[in-house]
């Protein structure tokens, strides 16, 4: 009797201690099931962060394309705007051009026109050719004119006389 009480007592102690390792089990087989439960959890935010992280990825790189075409394109209007300002440049210089030659050359009508005019009111008896070794000697071959006007004042006739010489 001796000997089954004390297995009777190691039989209880046996079923304490497996008692007691079946209830850590179980706490641990919960704390494994939150612990399951978190990680799921948790692989849901992150997929769902992915997911997000992804689609932001994706609009990020279409937009940097559409720059990058925006960019480009702004370059080459950029060239042909400097192409065009270069070829308006040009155009304007040789339209001050034109206009210097255009105003020379009304300047010489605007003279010739003069001299027409005083021509007309002197009579031809007046206009006196000049030697070309004087023309020369003097420097007039230079001028574009083809008359000099001279007044002449005189003592005996008080009002100036013009005398033209042809060149």
């Amino acid at each position: 009797m001796g000997d089954l009480k004390h297995e009777y007592e190691r039989t209880i102690a046996d079923l304490n201690e497996h008692a007691r390792a079946l209830s850590q089990a179980t706490e641990s087989k919960s704390g494994m099931r939150r612990q399951l439960e978190d990680l799921v959890s948790q692989k849901a935010d992150v997929d769902a962060d992915l997911k997000s992280h992804q689609e932001r990825n994706e609009w990020l790189e279409n937009e940097t394309e559409r720059l990058k075409r925006h960019v480009h394109d702004m370059q080459q209007e950029s060239a042909d705007k400097e192409i065009k300002i270069v070829q308006l440049t040009k155009q304007h210089g040789q339209d001050k051009e034109d206009i210097q030659g255009l105003n020379i050359a009304l300047d010489a009508k605007q003279q010739e026109l003069e001299l027409v005019r005083v021509s007309a009111l002197f009579p031809p008896f007046y206009q006196i050719p000049i030697p070309s070794s004087i023309v020369q000697a003097q420097g007039w071959d230079q001028i574009k004119f083809s008359y000099i006007c001279v007044i002449v004042v005189s003592s005996e006739k008080p009002t100036p006389s013009r005398l033209f010489f042809s060149l």
